[in-house]
């Protein structure tokens, strides 16, 4: 199995459980979830040729990491437009050309990498002295963001691993100037995403993270 083609139809047909599960009660599974928090579930396609805020092609520009001459058919550089990228805000008390999370779409090549990118990846950048960095990568599927008790949203992404041929469904909370892995909300082995168990979340949290660090599917200022 290869992971390109799987991830796409894999997360296609996902989310579409995600979203049917969506309109059923959702049991008690005993986690500390905040209550009233709310889901802002993330739309999934990329498309359109302009931003609907001016800002975020603004961000695009000063990343440097794409084409902006949409014009252009001799670069293999990804152009600046929706059908690659889309950004979001992720705090309540910042701009979001001071905080904001990056999504690219898959299949597409960043200015100085020699490789398109084979999958989604998530970066997350904040404004510095100035300068844009790069707190957080991730290579996997926003599913979702959450409004928590602090100014920053929770992110929900889902990850496959080929080694274990697992999807793994995981919670991130900022802390100390960057997004932390908080626990496993969920892992579908091919039976379908089911809850980690309460008794479970211990001892399965830090193996299942060391799995996702293993096969590099979190980075940070570096690509590597």
């Amino acid at each position: 199995m290869t992971l390109i083609p799987y991830m796409k139809a894999y997360f296609v047909l996902f989310l579409l459980i995600l979203v049917s599960c969506g309109e059923e009660e959702k049991p008690d599974n005993g986690w500390d979830v905040d209550n009233g928090s709310d889901f802002q579930q993330i739309e999934q396609l990329f498309e359109g040729d302009k931003f609907e805020n001016p800002d975020h092609l603004m961000l695009l520009e000063e990343l440097d990491i794409c084409n902006m001459n949409l014009n252009d058919s001799t670069s293999t550089v990804a152009k600046c437009s929706p059908d690659n990228f889309k950004i979001e805000a992720i705090s309540t008390e910042k701009e979001v050309k001071n905080a904001f999370l990056l999504y690219t779409a898959s299949e597409i090549q960043l200015r100085g990498h020699p490789l398109p990118l084979p999958i989604r990846h998530i970066m997350v950048f904040e404004r510095e002295n100035g300068k844009l960095i790069r707190t957080n990568g991730f290579r996997g599927e926003l599913v979702e963001t959450r409004n928590s008790k602090g100014p920053y949203k929770d992110l929900l992404i889902a990850y496959y691993v080929k080694r274990d041929d697992t999807v793994f469904l995981c919670l991130y909370k900022w802390r100390n100037g960057k997004y932390s892995f908080e626990r496993v909300e969920g892992l579908d082995w091919g039976e379908g995403m089911k809850p980690l168990k309460p008794e479970l979340q211990d001892s399965m949290n830090t193996d299942i993270h060391n799995t996702i660090m293993e096969s590099k599917l979190e980075f940070g200022q570096s690509f590597d």
